[in-house]
């Protein structure tokens, strides 16, 4: 069912167990849509624990990145109704999922240890959304002061600073000036029109847990492409690292975000007998309350070999 200008992505979600609640909003040029992206119509990001989905408004087809536990991030993509053939009557249109190895040419690289893996950018841009100048590749050890460029973020916290919100070089240049410019945003209406999104909102939170999500899973990748290939490197131990968040970067707290995200979030995964989750989001001084990432109970971590986990 198409529903407007958002076309198959609502029925998508939905199909994928995704909540609209995790949407983030990009607008750096630096997709495989990048004609299309920029900071009047960003790339909405939405995910799950295991799904990655990628809509542009006017895009003729949705990007979805699968994590798959044997061969990593796999890409395909969805044609919108604008892109399909016109049925006849009486017949329904073909929905078909479309492998596409355009994603790779990016996609499998040093950004993603040089297997099939995601990646998450932080680049001040120009007033078009131009990339200028930033980091190619950031996670959850990254400091929150150069995460977000080329992001809209909505959140809240005490001397929020990152690079989020910042359109050209004016942004930049007052942001250098003043460095909590654009930080603590609840409402983007001032920036962009965002009536042909299902969201409104590009929530802090969502972004930490995408920042963190993203790097686990490519450390994943890599530990089991080596092991696979009989190669052996440091990429258990920096796994191991990872996932026990022994460099995350301090966050400004109590952050808050926009959208019931965070609630939602915390309902997943499995409970201990006590009632605990490792889903439990701290979002004071650090993203997770316990110092153990929820995503080692995901389908790729627990698909690695005997050999590696132990």
């Amino acid at each position: 069912q198409t529903r407007g200008d958002s076309g198959y992505l609502l029925d998508l979600l939905q199909a994928l167990k995704i909540d609209v609640e995790s949407q983030t909003l990009v607008f750096s040029r630096t997709s495989v849509n990048q004609a299309l992206v920029k900071p009047s119509s960003p790339r909405a990001i939405y995910f799950n624990d295991d799904v990655t989905v990628g809509w542009v408004p006017a895009a003729a087809a949705i990007e979805i990145a699968l994590q798959d536990p044997a061969k990593g991030a796999i890409f395909y993509t969805l044609p919108q109704p604008t892109g399909l053939p016109t049925p006849t009557p009486n017949e329904p249109p073909s929905i078909r999922f479309r492998r596409d190895g355009r994603c790779t040419a990016c996609h499998i690289s040093a950004r993603t240890l040089n297997v099939p893996g995601h990646i998450v950018s932080s680049f001040l841009t120009d007033s078009i959304g131009q990339p200028r100048e930033g980091y190619s590749s950031i996670n959850h050890a990254t400091p929150l002061n150069q995460r977000w460029g080329g992001w809209y973020v909505t959140g809240t916290a005490p001397n929020l600073i990152h690079w989020g919100n910042l359109v050209g070089l004016t942004d930049t240049s007052r942001h250098r000036l003043d460095s909590s410019f654009r930080g603590a945003i609840e409402d983007l209406t001032s920036l962009v029109d965002l009536s042909r999104y299902p969201s409104a909102h590009s929530d802090a939170v969502a972004l930490l847990v995408l920042n963190h999500q993203m790097h686990f899973y490519n450390l994943v990748n890599r530990a089991s492409f080596e092991h696979r290939l009989q190669r052996r490197s440091d990429a258990v131990e920096r796994l191991v690292a990872y996932a026990l968040m022994n460099d995350e970067a301090p966050l400004a707290g109590p952050l808050r975000g926009t959208t019931k995200f965070a609630e939602i979030y915390q309902t997943r995964g499995p409970r201990d007998e006590t009632g605990r989750s490792l889903s439990t989001l701290d979002l004071n001084s650090r993203l997770f309350k316990f110092n153990l990432s929820p995503l080692i109970t995901s389908r790729s971590f627990r698909s690695l070999p005997d050999e590696v986990l132990l």
